[in-house]
């Protein structure tokens, strides 16, 4: 009889499978069978697998094309581990009177004997089934490690290293690692205050695609996320949610595109708009115009010249981070109601307390971790209530917000412009202009902008 060989081992391993074909030789000699040729896979045969497996679909090939009489297995689950397609794999063996020889049972089954048939047919089951128990296994521990907020598997992100118990060797999490943890808060610190990603990639040594996929990871907030939920991970964040939020905000702007952030050179060019048609303003050759109508034309310098002097005015007012509260108002709000319950609690702790009603060095410790949580809402509530580009003042009881709009780049100025203010170009004043008028005609023509949240214009202001 012609018999082939089939051998399987689901992890790989080489060996495992060379085993398996020695051992189904040794067969067809005890049996004075005719070697007939020789698969093997190093795949899962389960219905979770991803990856197919070319030398089974062989198999079923010569199965059904009847250059078999018998097929050699070290047990019935390395066939098929899927219980339809087991089941039609007998059926084909039935019909072409291919017998199946198990050598853990030292067996010959024929397919065409009922209790044969049955044992096989049962053999499939049972596979099929605990392939089944094992992904409900591997789904509940995965769930499970999620909701503990254990780290997930696979490789680890950027800007982490895997810590493992000096003693026992056991892994114990991810802690950061420089100077890549770094790098990533640099990336969310540029990526939010509007940065080209091609080019915050080029400073780092990433590609824009690594630089835009960690601007994009919940995982740098300390989050796991799994099936859709949200879990508190038991690592270090590396950035601050204000900080993600400002990223994803420039990330998911649609106008991204239409500013064309690799390219900005100009203050205004695609911020300003025109205060006739309201069309985009462009830079062409020194001067700002408009995009479609060419309703106005101003001259690039001038105009520059007179923004930044309204900034600096602007910025170097002492209310000017009061004055410059247009952030995310909710976000800000959230974070100081969640503070304000905080201290309540705190009160009661500190009544605790005073009536001795607790270990003082439990109740210590208590108190220290709500001020600290009370202290880091408060500051997240103040910083979404500013421009992310301006949010590194926080801490400095005394900000030079001119300086910071002197040292600023060309990207940094227009997010500080695109915060604070709705800039509009209008038509000048007739005439030539003489070098004594050019600043008073530079802000005429930046007369109809407005700050955000203020119903006067500047030309009224003024």
């Amino acid at each position: 009889m012609r018999a082939g060989v089939y051998g399987r081992q689901s992890s790989n391993k080489a060996k495992s499978i060379a085993e398996q074909i020695d051992a189904g030789h040794q067969v067809i000699g005890d049996e004075g069978w005719t070697h007939a040729g020789d698969y093997s896979d190093g795949r899962s045969a389960s219905r979770y697998a991803t990856k197919g497996r070319d030398d089974w679909a062989r198999v079923l090939t010569d199965v059904q094309a009847a250059n078999l009489d018998v097929l050699i297995l070290w047990e019935s689950s390395r066939g098929d581990r899927t219980a339809e397609t087991w089941l039609a794999f007998l059926s084909d063996c039935r019909r072409g009177k291919v017998r199946i020889y198990v050598i853990k049972d030292e067996r010959l089954y024929d397919l065409n004997k009922a209790r044969d048939w049955k044992t096989l047919a049962e053999d499939g089951i049972t596979s099929a089934y605990e392939s089944e128990l094992l992904s409900l296994r591997t789904k509940r521990g995965h769930a499970g490690a999620a909701a503990a907020g254990l780290p997930p598997g696979g490789p680890v992100p950027y800007g982490y290293a895997r810590q493992f118990d000096t003693e026992t060797g056991k892994r114990l999490g991810w802690v950061p690692k420089q100077p890549e943890a770094a790098n990533v808060v640099t990336i969310f610190k540029r990526v939010g205050a509007g940065d080209p990603i091609m080019r915050i990639g080029k400073d780092l040594g990433l590609t824009t695609n690594a630089v835009r996929r960690i601007a994009r990871n919940r995982l740098y907030l300390g989050i796991r996320v799994h099936n859709g939920r949200e879990h508190k991970g038991t690592w270090e964040s590396l950035v601050t949610p204000a900080a993600f939020r400002d990223a994803q905000a420039v990330l998911s702007n649609p106008d991204r595109r239409i500013t064309r952030p690799g390219r900005q050179k100009h203050l205004l060019s695609y911020l300003a708009v025109c205060a006739v048609c309201e069309a985009p303003i462009e830079q062409a050759v020194g001067f700002y115009r408009c995009s479609v109508k060419r309703c106005v034309s101003a001259p690039l310098a001038d105009i520059d010249a007179m923004l930044t002097k309204i900034f600096r005015e602007r910025l170097a007012r002492p209310d000017a981070l009061r004055a410059m509260a247009v952030g995310d108002e909710d976000a800000a709000q959230r974070a100081q109601d969640e503070a304000d319950r905080l201290k309540m609690q705190l009160a009661e702790w500190e009544a605790i307390a005073k009536r001795g009603k607790d270990s003082p060095a439990r109740v210590a410790a208590i108190m220290a971790g709500l001020e600290d949580q009370i202290e880091g809402l408060e500051r997240e509530a103040r910083a979404a209530r500013l421009p992310a580009v301006l949010r590194d003042v926080l801490d400095d009881p005394h900000p030079n917000l001119t300086a910071k709009w002197d040292n600023a780049t060309v990207v940094g100025r227009r997010q500080i412009v695109k915060a604070l203010a709705d800039v509009r170009i209008g038509k000048g004043l007739p005439g030539r202009t003489p070098d004594i008028e050019r600043e008073h005609r530079a802000f005429q023509r930046l007369a109809p902008s407005r700050w955000h949240g203020d119903p006067l214009t500047w030309g009224v202001l003024e």
